[in-house]
C-alpha cells in the first residue's frame, strides 16, 4: 500500500452559493435582477420629513437603481434609501462573509451603513464611500465599518454580523458641506454582492499533491482519502466533491458527494484477479471552476478469515430455548473467500447453559430456575484453512413469567403491648379489646412469618398491614426486619375486624389475618357547638337541613336524635324544634348572642350542652310613616271631573316619612294610582299633583312610596274619594239619522241602546215627541216601533217622513232628543244613508263569536272573556273597577259607570 495515501484529503461544495461571492442584486440584460439573498424592499427616507429643502427620489435605469438625495447645507438634514434584508426589519446572519462588493457611481461621497437590530439610536456602523464618475466595483470590508461620532448621545455598539437588518445609502449635511460637494447627490447602484473579495478563484490541489496518484490495496483493507489534505480554495469557498470509482473498488461510505472535511473510505471487491487495477476520480468544484484528483489502485487478493455476526434471541423463564439450523448461529455469518466454516468455540452464559452443534450452528439454551432478564454467550467460527473469526456475541432476552408470592407462618405467636414484657398470644385466637381502647403494638418476629416471591429480590418485596372492616385503625412499620403493627381505636367503633398483614408483588397478594373483637361501650350523644348568621329586627328561621343536629352524632347510631333548648338567648327569643330547626326573633340588638341546647336519643340519654353562637348583623330599616295626617280631607271630597289639580309641595311630602337609619334627605319618592279614579304625578323635586280622570268616580287610594339609599321602601296609601255626578244621555250617531225604507208593507224597530247610550250606565226611557202624519210611532219596552198608518199607501219619492224621539235617564234627571228621517227612492236610489245603528252592549255581548274586554280609564285591561257572556258577568266585572270603565265588544265600545 502507498503510505502517501493515508494523508490525502479532498474538499467539498454543498451546492449553495460560495461564501466568496453571493449576489444580492444586479442588472442583467437591462433589467433589475434579484440574487441569492434578495432585498425585501428599497425604502426612501428624509429628515426633517416636512422640510422643502430636503428631498429623496428613487428610479430605475437600464443599468442601475438610481438614488437622488437632496439635503440642506445650512440646516442639519439627511436623505437616502434603506435596503431591508427581510420584511419588518427581521435580522439575518452575514458572519459567513467578510464584506460587500458594490458596483456603483455617484456625484459625491456618500455613507453606506450596515443596519443592525441591536442599534436603537440609528447610529449604525458604516463607511464613507468615495465618489466615482463611472460604474466600477469596490470591496467594502465589514472590519472597516465604524459608528458616526454623534457626541455624548452616541451609544457605542460594535458591529454584529449575526443581527443585520439591511444596508443604508445616505447623504447628509456634513458630506454636502465638504469642499467640492453640493446639495444634490445622484447615486447609481448597479450590483451588490457579499463575499470575501470581489473575485472568485478556482479550487486547486495542495502543494505536493499529484493529480494522478497510485496505491496498492489489499483485499479486506480500507483506502482512506482525507480531502482537506488534497484540495484548497483561496476564497475559502465550500467545495462540492464528487467521486467516480472504477470496477474493483467499492465506496464503503455510500455517499454521493463529499465536503472538504470528509474522508472517503474505499475497499476492494472480494477475490480480485491477480494484477487487477482500479481507478477512482474525485472532482472538487466551486461556483466558478473545478479541479480533478485521481488514484489508480493495484488490487491484491489474500486469504480472509470468516466473519461471525452478533445474534439476538428471546426465551421464556423456566423454559428451554431450542434454535434450529435455519435460525441458528451460522445463518448470518460469512466468508469473503466463499470457504466453508463452522463453530470453532463457544462460552457458557452466566445465567443458564447452552449446547451448540458446531457444524450447523443449531443450539439449545436452558435458563437457570426463575431467572429472567438478559443473558449472553460468545462463539467463534473457523474455515477449512484454520483462519478463525473474531468472537460474536449471542444475546438472549429471557421474558419474565409471573411466579406466585407465598407466605409461610413458622410460628403463630405474636407479642402484644410492651415488647419487653413479652406478652405473647396466638394470632389464630384473636385479640379482644373494648371500645375506645388505648393504642397498642403487635410485634411479629421476621422468622415467624416469611413472605417470598421469586420475581422480587430481597427487601424489594413490599409488606404492609390494613384493617378490613375499619373498626380499628392500623399502621405498619418494619423494625430491624420484624413486623410491627400499631393498632388505634376508631372513636365509638365496635364489632369484629380483621387486621391483615400482606405483601404485594404487583400481581399477587398474599396475607394472613389477625382477628380483633371490639366490645361495645354505651356512648352518650354528642352535641357540637354551632355558629349562625342572623339579622336584626327579623324572625330568622334556620331549617333542619342546616340546623343544630347537622354536626351532632349518636355514637351508637341506634336511634334518632332530638334537639332540646337548654338556655334562652339574651338578646332575642329562640324556639327550637326537635328536628334541629329553630327560629330566632331578633330585636334592634346588633352583635353576638348565644343560647345552649342538648340532644337526646330514644333511650333517654342526653348529651352535654352545646353553645350556639348567633352573629346578629345589621339590617337596613325601611322608612316609616310619621305625619301622613297633614293631607287631611283634601282628597276625600272630590267631585267627578274636578277642574283644578291638587298639588302637595315636596316639603310636605317629605314630612310624611322618616328614615330610622339615616338622614331623610337621602330618601327618594314615587307615586302611583292602582285604579283610574285619579291621575297622579310627581316631579323631580318630589312635589305631587293629583288630577281628575274624565268620567271617573268612586273610592280608591294613591300609593306614595319612600325609598332609602339602600333601596328599602315603605308605601303610604293615601285615600281618595271622588263623588259621581249624573251625566246626560248621549246619542248614538248624529242628532238626525236618515233611514231608507221599502215601498210598502214595512215595519221598523229600534232598541233604545241602538239610538242612545248613558255614560252612567243608567236605565234609559225612550218616548216619541212627534211623528209624521203618515206614520205610527210607539214605544214598547226598550224598543221604538215605526209602521205605516195605512199599509195600502205608498211613500212618495224624495219626501222626508220624520219621527222625533227623546231618551230620559232614571228619575228623569236628564234627557236628549233625536230625529229619524225616513226616505224612499226606488229609481235613483237613496240620497242619504244613515250610519249603521249601534246596538246596545246588552245585545252585543250575546254574539257567538269574538271577545269582550273591560278597561279602566288609563287603558289597562281589567277583565276579558270570550263571547257570549251574560249581562251579570259584565256588571260583576265592572263592580271590581273603581270609577268609569270602558267595555269593548268586537271593537265597539261603551262607557260604563
Amino acid at each position: 500500500m502507498n503510505t502517501k495515501l493515508s494523508m490525502l484529503a479532498l474538499a467539498a461544495l454543498t451546492g449553495m452559493s460560495m461564501a466568496g461571492v453571493t449576489t444580492v442584486m444586479s442588472f442583467v440584460d437591462g433589467k433589475y435582477t434579484k440574487g441569492e439573498i434578495p432585498p425585501a424592499g428599497w425604502y426612501p427616507y428624509k429628515s426633517p420629513e416636512k422640510s422643502t429643502a430636503v428631498d429623496i427620489d428613487t428610479s430605475t435605469t437600464s443599468t442601475s437603481k438610481r438614488i437622488t438625495a437632496i439635503v440642506s447645507k445650512t440646516v442639519e438634514s439627511s436623505a437616502g434609501v434603506s435596503v431591508a434584508w427581510k420584511a419588518k426589519d427581521a435580522a439575518i446572519d452575514l458572519s459567513a462573509y467578510k464584506g460587500v462588493c458594490l458596483t456603483y457611481k455617484s456625484t459625491f461621497d456618500f455613507r453606506l451603513d450596515f443596519k443592525q437590530s441591536s442599534v436603537k439610536d440609528y447610529n449604525y456602523n458604516g463607511v464613507i464611500v468615495p465618489a466615482q464618475s463611472s460604474l466600477d466595483t469596490l470591496f467594502i470590508a465589514f472590519a472597516d465599518a465604524k459608528q458616526e461620532d454623534w457626541g455624548d448621545e452616541t451609544t457605542v455598539v460594535a458591529l454584529d454580523l449575526t443581527k443585520q437588518t439591511g444596508l443604508q445609502f445616505g447623504y447628509k449635511t456634513a458630506l454636502a458641506k465638504m469642499t467640492g460637494n453640493g446639495n444634490t447627490n445622484i447615486i447609481d447602484i448597479a450590483a451588490i454582492t457579499l463575499g470575501s473579495s470581489c473575485s472568485n478563484h478556482a479550487p486547486t490541489l495542495k502543494t505536493g499533491v499529484e493529480a494522478d496518484d497510485v496505491a496498492e490495496l489489499l483485499e479486506g483493507d480500507t483506502l482512506k482519502v482525507a480531502f482537506k489534505d488534497i484540495f484548497e480554495d483561496a476564497d475559502e469557498d465550500n467545495l462540492n466533491i464528487v467521486l467516480t470509482a472504477g470496477e474493483g473498488l467499492v465506496d464503503l461510505t455510500g455517499k454521493k458527494s463529499y465536503s472538504l472535511s470528509d474522508v472517503a473510505m474505499l475497499g476492494s471487491v472480494p477475490n480480485p484477479a491477480e494484477g487487477t487495477t482500479a481507478k477512482v476520480t474525485f472532482v472538487a468544484s466551486d461556483a466558478a471552476a473545478s479541479v480533478t484528483y485521481s488514484i489508480t489502485a493495484t488490487l491484491v487478493d489474500r486469504a480472509n478469515a470468516p466473519v461471525a455476526v452478533n445474534d439476538t434471541y428471546e426465551a421464556v423463564e423456566d423454559s428451554v430455548l431450542t434454535v434450529g439450523v435455519t435460525k441458528g448461529l451460522l445463518v448470518n455469518d460469512y466468508d469473503a473467500d466463499k470457504d466453508n466454516f463452522k463453530v470453532s468455540s463457544y462460552t457458557q452464559p452466566e445465567n443458564g447453559t447452552v449446547a451448540v452443534t458446531v457444524g450447523t450452528g443449531a443450539f439449545t439454551y436452558t435458563p437457570n430456575a426463575d431467572f429472567h432478564g438478559t443473558d449472553a454467550f460468545t462463539y467463534t467460527i473457523a474455515d477449512a484453512t484454520g483462519l478463525e473469526s473474531e468472537p460474536a456475541t449471542v444475546t438472549i432476552t429471557v421474558k419474565n413469567v409471573d411466579d406466585p408470592a407465598t407466605v409461610t407462618v413458622v410460628d403463630s405467636t405474636i407479642y402484644i403491648g410492651d415488647i419487653v414484657d413479652g406478652a405473647a398470644a396466638n394470632f389464630a385466637k384473636g385479640i379482644a379489646v373494648v371500645e375506645d381502647f388505648p393504642s397498642f403494638d403487635i410485634f411479629i418476629p421476621d422468622t415467624s412469618v416469611i413472605f417470598a416471591d421469586p420475581d422480587v429480590l430481597g427487601s424489594d418485596f413490599p409488606v404492609n398491614a390494613r384493617s378490613l372492616k375499619g373498626v380499628v385503625s392500623v399502621e405498619y412499620m418494619p423494625v430491624a426486619g420484624n413486623h410491627v403493627i400499631t393498632v388505634t381505636a376508631v372513636p365509638d367503633a365496635n364489632g369484629d375486624d380483621v387486621i391483615q398483614l400482606f405483601a404485594v408483588d404487583g400481581k399477587d397478594t398474599v396475607s394472613f389475618d389477625i382477628l380483633v373483637t371490639v366490645t361495645e361501650v354505651p356512648d352518650l350523644p354528642k352535641a357540637f357547638a354551632d355558629t349562625f348568621e342572623v339579622v336584626q329586627d327579623s324572625l330568622n328561621f334556620i331549617p333542619a337541613a342546616k340546623g343544630l343536629l347537622v354536626n351532632d352524632v349518636n355514637p351508637d347510631g341506634k336511634s334518632a336524635l332530638k334537639a332540646i333548648l337548654a338556655t334562652q338567648a339574651e338578646h332575642g327569643t329562640v324556639t327550637v324544634d326537635t328536628t334541629g330547626a329553630f327560629t330566632y326573633e331578633a330585636g334592634d340588638y346588633e352583635g353576638e348572642d348565644s343560647f345552649t341546647y342538648v340532644i337526646r336519643n330514644a333511650e333517654g340519654q342526653e348529651s352535654e350542652a352545646a353553645t350556639v353562637v348567633l352573629n346578629v348583623t345589621y339590617k337596613n330599616k325601611a322608612p316609616v310613616i310619621v305625619a301622613a295626617d297633614t293631607v287631611g280631607s283634601a282628597l276625600l271630597a272630590l267631585k267627578e271631573d274636578f277642574a283644578t289639580g291638587i298639588t302637595f309641595k315636596a316639603t310636605e311630602v317629605k314630612t310624611w316619612f322618616e328614615d330610622p337609619d339615616g338622614p331623610t334627605a337621602k330618601m327618594t319618592y314615587a307615586v302611583s294610582s292602582p285604579d283610574s279614579i285619579v291621575s297622579v304625578t310627581m316631579n323631580a323635586s318630589f312635589a305631587m299633583t293629583v288630577r281628575a280622570v274624565k268620567d271617573a268616580c268612586g273610592e280608591s287610594f294613591i300609593d306614595v312610596i319612600a325609598t332609602d339609599s339602600l333601596k328599602a321602601s315603605t308605601t303610604f296609601k293615601l285615600p281618595v274619594k271622588v263623588s259621581c255626578i249624573n251625566d246626560k244621555p248621549m246619542r248614538i250617531g248624529g242628532a238626525t239619522d236618515t233611514v231608507p225604507v221599502p215601498a210598502a208593507g214595512w215595519r221598523k224597530a229600534f232598541g233604545v241602546f241602538e239610538l242612545f247610550e248613558d255614560p252612567d250606565d243608567s236605565v234609559l226611557v225612550m218616548s216619541v215627541t212627534s211623528v209624521d202624519r203618515f206614520l205610527n210611532a210607539t214605544v214598547e219596552g226598550d224598543s221604538l216601533i215605526i209602521t205605516l198608518k195605512d199599509e195600502t199607501q205608498y211613500l212618495q219619492n224624495h219626501v222626508q217622513y220624520i219621527v222625533k224621539v227623546m231618551a230620559t235617564d232614571e228619575g228623569g234627571a236628564a234627557s236628549i232628543a233625536k230625529s229619524l228621517v225616513f226616505m224612499f227612492d226606488p229609481n235613483a236610489g237613496i240620497a242619504q244613508v244613515a250610519a249603521p245603528a249601534k246596538m246596545g252592549w246588552q245585545n252585543a255581548i250575546l254574539a257567538n263569536r269574538g271577545s269582550a274586554m273591560m278597561f279602566d280609564m288609563q287603558g289597562r285591561v281589567m277583565w276579558q272573556a270570550k263571547l257570549p257572556v251574560s249581562e251579570a258577568d259584565v256588571r260583576n266585572a265592572a263592580a271590581q273597577v273603581q270609577g268609569r270603565k270602558i267595555l269593548m265588544v268586537n271593537r265597539q265600545t261603551w262607557t260604563i259607570k
